[in-house]
Protein backbone atom coordinates (compact mmCIF):
# COMPACT_ATOMS: atom_id res chain seq x y z
CA UNK A 1 0.00 0.00 0.00
CA UNK A 2 1.39 3.67 -0.92
CA UNK A 3 2.26 5.89 1.90
CA UNK A 4 -0.20 8.72 2.32
CA UNK A 5 1.23 12.61 2.10
CA UNK A 6 0.15 15.68 3.65
CA UNK A 7 -0.78 17.58 0.32
CA UNK A 8 0.67 21.17 1.94
CA UNK A 9 4.45 19.25 1.91
CA UNK A 10 3.74 18.26 -1.79
CA UNK A 11 2.66 21.85 -2.61
CA UNK A 12 5.65 22.90 -0.14
CA UNK A 13 8.12 21.12 -1.90
CA UNK A 14 6.95 22.41 -5.63
CA UNK A 15 7.92 25.68 -4.61
CA UNK A 16 11.31 24.74 -3.43
CA UNK A 17 14.50 24.66 -6.11
CA UNK A 18 16.73 21.96 -5.22
CA UNK A 19 20.20 21.68 -6.09
CA UNK A 20 21.94 18.33 -6.92
CA UNK A 21 25.37 17.33 -5.77
CA UNK A 22 27.54 14.93 -7.54
CA UNK A 23 29.38 12.61 -5.54
CA UNK A 24 31.07 11.29 -8.13
CA UNK A 25 31.91 14.39 -9.50
CA UNK A 26 32.40 16.62 -6.44
CA UNK A 27 30.27 19.20 -8.18
CA UNK A 28 27.35 20.60 -8.77
CA UNK A 29 24.96 19.22 -11.66
CA UNK A 30 24.84 22.10 -14.05
CA UNK A 31 21.39 23.77 -15.76
CA UNK A 32 19.11 21.44 -17.73
CA UNK A 33 21.30 18.36 -16.76
CA UNK A 34 24.00 19.65 -18.85
CA UNK A 35 27.97 19.40 -17.07
CA UNK A 36 29.29 20.15 -13.79
CA UNK A 37 30.21 22.92 -11.52
CA UNK A 38 32.21 24.18 -8.28
CA UNK A 39 30.24 27.31 -8.54
CA UNK A 40 27.19 27.00 -6.67
CA UNK A 41 26.17 30.17 -8.52
CA UNK A 42 25.98 28.35 -11.91
CA UNK A 43 24.65 25.27 -10.31
CA UNK A 44 21.45 24.12 -12.03
CA UNK A 45 18.12 24.61 -10.19
CA UNK A 46 15.48 22.26 -10.62
CA UNK A 47 12.17 20.87 -9.41
CA UNK A 48 11.39 18.23 -6.34
CA UNK A 49 9.92 15.91 -9.33
CA UNK A 50 12.89 16.11 -11.66
CA UNK A 51 15.53 16.58 -9.08
CA UNK A 52 14.49 13.59 -7.88
CA UNK A 53 13.90 11.80 -11.39
CA UNK A 54 17.63 12.81 -12.03
CA UNK A 55 19.13 11.52 -8.88
CA UNK A 56 16.90 8.24 -9.56
CA UNK A 57 18.37 7.54 -12.72
CA UNK A 58 22.17 8.65 -11.53
CA UNK A 59 21.42 5.90 -8.72
CA UNK A 60 20.94 3.06 -10.23
CA UNK A 61 24.67 1.33 -9.76
CA UNK A 62 25.28 2.97 -6.37
CA UNK A 63 24.76 6.08 -4.66
CA UNK A 64 26.43 8.77 -7.05
CA UNK A 65 23.92 11.84 -6.28
CA UNK A 66 21.69 13.59 -4.09
CA UNK A 67 19.74 16.21 -3.88
CA UNK A 68 19.38 19.25 -1.46
CA UNK A 69 16.59 21.81 -1.08
CA UNK A 70 18.71 25.14 -2.18
CA UNK A 71 17.83 26.97 1.09
CA UNK A 72 19.57 24.45 3.15
CA UNK A 73 22.60 24.92 0.80
CA UNK A 74 22.80 28.19 1.35
CA UNK A 75 23.04 27.70 4.79
CA UNK A 76 25.68 25.04 4.48
CA UNK A 77 27.92 27.26 1.91
CA UNK A 78 28.47 30.12 3.62
CA UNK A 79 29.72 33.11 1.63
Amino acid sequence: MGRLENPRAREGRRSVNYLIWSIEHGAWWGPNRTGYTQDIAAAGRYSFEVAQDIVADANVAGFNECFIPEACVRLWVRP
